[in-house]
């Protein structure tokens, strides 16, 4: 349960389970909570009753918690504009000693490690001294992706990874979050878009007016079954 900007309830006794080798997806319109439970999960919203569990084990400091955020904004959340490409690659494991000489940043280990990522994720122009502003949005996206995915943690929270995108950069990023569940993660899809939760999810948990109202298998229901929940028509 936690609360919003404006001190109402967002979202109230929200329960699921990720397990490894998933995808789990939640289908719901904008201004349902799943804003709202994403912050708490990413440790940016404080929650007012519950607990995450992960591995077994309670969390309370969310910061330390070992997660992949792919957000929704990449400019707002996800980048830091003014950074250059290799900059933002290494955020988040930029206090690694290998990225480290003496006082200062090691700037061969980091361009090693940079370019490695670039050519993973076909990051293009591979022009890593540039600011991250010059890349299309689809390049963005992919760095972020190659980062986050780069940190190899067990969970991965992945929040519209392709809007915006064009044909090739979304089948790019669907490909990336599939081969992360073959890997064995657990990985939590929130999408507006039904098609792409059909596509890659193997359940779908459904929000309306801050609540879980529906939790689906894939292979079990539609996009006409899922609307009629997300808009609170079925309940």
């Amino acid at each position: 349960t936690a609360l919003n900007d404006r001190n109402q309830v967002a979202f109230k006794d929200v329960t699921f389970n990720v397990y490894k080798s998933e995808i789990l997806g939640i289908a719901a319109i904008e201004g349902n909570g799943q804003k709202e439970l994403i912050e708490v999960l990413t440790g940016l919203r404080r929650r007012k009753a519950g607990k995450i569990i992960v591995d077994g084990k309670e969390i309370f400091d969310l910061r330390n918690i070992k997660i992949s955020h792919i957000p929704e904004d990449r400019l707002k959340h996800g980048l830091v504009k003014e950074f250059s490409l290799s900059e933002n690659l290494i955020l988040g494991k930029h206090r690694d000693k290998y990225f480290q000489y003496i006082f200062l940043y090691s700037r061969k280990n980091i361009k090693a490690y940079a370019n490695e990522l670039i050519h993973t994720y076909d990051i293009r122009p591979n022009e890593q001294d540039q600011s991250t502003l010059a890349f299309s949005g689809g390049n963005q996206q992919k760095a972020v992706i190659a980062r986050e995915l780069s940190k190899n943690t067990p969970l991965i929270i992945a929040v519209k990874p392709t809007r915006g995108l064009d044909i090739k950069a979304i089948n790019f990023v669907h490909n990336a979050l599939l081969f992360e569940r073959m890997k064995g993660k657990g990985i939590l899809l929130v999408s507006s878009d039904l098609d792409e939760l059909l596509l890659l999810s193997d359940r779908i948990c459904v929000m309306y007016n801050g609540k879980i109202v529906a939790t689906m298998k894939t292979n079990e229901t539609n996009e006409r079954e899922l609307g009629l929940y997300m808009t609170g028509t079925r309940k």
